[in-house]
């Protein structure tokens, strides 16, 4: 792939900004010691991989697609895909957001970075994007909604593990016509990470229901769901995609699927709601490590 570059403007410069898939071992470096050196308590679950090695293997093995920014040639951060939904022909077309930027570029350059990458992705075929963040992590969840713009879906309790213990986290969506996908996914993440005998559950202890489509595809596309987190794991043994899959039992009719999920309205009046907060609370200034 080819260097995707621009500009960010400011008060007296006006710095280069670039994004790559292919960065020096060196730059690599730099940003995971940046990453490991930050409080990181509420950003990466258990199941995040505990070297530069490790991280390295996933995106060599294909389970994660890297992209590092640079602004003036200097390390800014890096954004990446994982949990990655794949066509037949094995592009793939969704993926879930884990990013870290370092604190200088952090609040708009960031989210230069991160709509960079997405052309990137975009322009690659990939056009469904999800993401989960820490119930905690306030800083990511005001630079996930009110800076790029991300749908909230809803609260899904216990769907990792943090420090040992299960968490609720927040589940977002780029696009709100992929609300269902997205708690569907996020099913299918749950039941692999954290084994359940039961369905999955909404905040408020009520089963979640799905308007029905093909398991494995995305509405108009003939895909397959080719999870990047194998059968076993640190986690222990793990649930197949299709039992995952058949444990929604979604109810009948998208009205009452949408009326259960009361995802938010729309971009616009997320981005203005934190408009109106601005003066209250910093948006889009803030740490911008989304749960991996």
């Amino acid at each position: 792939m080819q260097l995707m570059t621009g500009r960010v403007a400011t008060p007296t410069e006006r710095p280069v900004l670039a994004v790559t898939e292919s960065p020096t071992i060196e730059e690599l470096r730099v940003w995971w010691e940046a990453m490991q050196g930050d409080d990181l308590r509420v950003a990466y679950a258990d199941s995040f991989p505990p070297t530069l090695s490790h991280f390295r293997r996933e995106v060599a093995q294909g389970e994660k697609m890297l992209l590092l920014g640079r602004v003036d040639g200097q390390v800014a951060g890096a954004v990446w895909l994982h949990d990655l939904l794949h066509r037949h022909h094995c592009s793939a077309s969704a993926g879930w957001i884990g990013c870290y930027f370092l604190p200088p570029y952090r609040g708009h350059v960031a989210l230069q970075l991160w709509q960079a990458a997405r052309q990137c992705w975009e322009d690659a075929g990939t056009t469904h994007f999800f993401t989960a963040v820490h119930v905690a992590n306030r800083r990511s969840q005001a630079f996930i909604t009110r800076g790029a713009c991300f749908h909230r879906v809803g609260r899904f309790p216990d769907f990792t593990l943090f420090h040992g213990q299960p968490v609720d986290v927040l589940i977002y969506t780029l696009h709100a016509q992929d609300t269902a996908l997205a708690w569907e996914l996020a099913t299918a993440r749950a039941a692999r990470q954290m084994p359940r005998t039961c369905g999955p559950k909404s905040a408020a202890g009520a089963h979640i229901a799905l308007p029905p489509h093909r398991p494995g595809q995305l509405p108009g596309a003939a895909l397959e769901h080719r999870s990047s987190i194998p059968a076993t794991g640190p986690l222990g043994a793990l649930a197949p995609v299709g039992e995952a899959r058949s444990a929604l039992r979604p109810r009948s009719g998208a009205k009452e699927a949408r009326s259960a999920l009361r995802p938010r309205s729309g971009a616009r009046e997320g981005w203005v709601r934190g408009e109106r907060e601005r003066g209250k609370t910093r948006s889009t200034d803030c740490l911008t490590d989304v749960l991996d």
